[in-house]
């Protein structure tokens, strides 16, 4: 995932908001807030799309200006989050995610 330049973070967090592991700047590891906040995304994510399509979504992006936050589920248990630059490009990154699981 270096190849794509401009990530800020990537973390494997469970979906009850406890952190695997975590790469990032050294403040990362202090900021508490991202595990639940990206658990709770999640989770509400999941609950809409399967009330209104019953499906679970496969990955969640949220743009603003300057970044992307990117979740994505690998497994029942897990999600991969990623905080990427506006030229992070989050297509890109979700397209490294599926790869890695083939």
């Amino acid at each position: 995932m270096q190849s794509l330049g401009n990530i800020k973070l990537f973390a494997i967090i469970s979906c009850h908001g406890f952190v695997n592991s975590i790469q990032g700047p050294p403040w990362i590891r202090t900021w508490r807030p991202l595990q639940p906040l990206s658990a709770a995304l999640n989770i509400s994510a999941e609950s809409t799309t399967k009330r209104l399509i019953n499906e679970v979504p496969n990955s969640i992006i949220v743009k603003t200006d300057e970044n992307s936050l990117i979740t994505y589920s690998v497994g029942p248990n897990a999600l991969i989050a990623v905080l990427s630059g506006k030229e992070g490009g989050p297509g890109l990154i979700l397209n490294d995610l599926k790869k890695s699981e083939s």
